[in-house]
């Protein structure tokens, strides 16, 4: 089996310096930063929401002040239709069943 020497000598340092223990200002070090990133990444994704909910709110305006003309339209429309009254004439609601019952010509039920 070939071996490299560069990996060997890789290795050999890596091996080296396994042994060393973490000190208490190394540990508060990496808590500080992992804090410090987590809040920059609260901070871009805070802002990210933000320019999403503005830009859908642009868009959402937009499309409601472009259709205003065609929903009043509508409105007109159907207040107008022949054989209709229009709606909530008076407040009145009929609300009702039907029940239908249906003979045979032959003389049976």
């Amino acid at each position: 089996m070939h071996r490299n020497p560069n990996l060997d000598a890789l290795f050999d340092n890596l091996n080296r310096n396994a042994g060393k223990p973490v000190g208490p200002l190394q540990k508060f070090g990496a808590a500080a930063a992992a804090v410090i990133l987590f809040g920059i990444a609260l901070a871009f994704s805070v802002m990210f929401f933000a320019v999403v909910a503005a830009i859908a709110l642009v868009i959402g305006l937009y499309v409601w002040w472009k259709t205003r003309d065609l929903r009043k339209a509508m409105r007109q429309a159907q207040a107008h239709r022949p054989g209709r009254p229009p709606a909530n004439a008076g407040g009145i609601v009929i609300e009702g069943e039907v029940v239908r019952e249906v003979r045979d010509d032959h003389g049976r039920d």
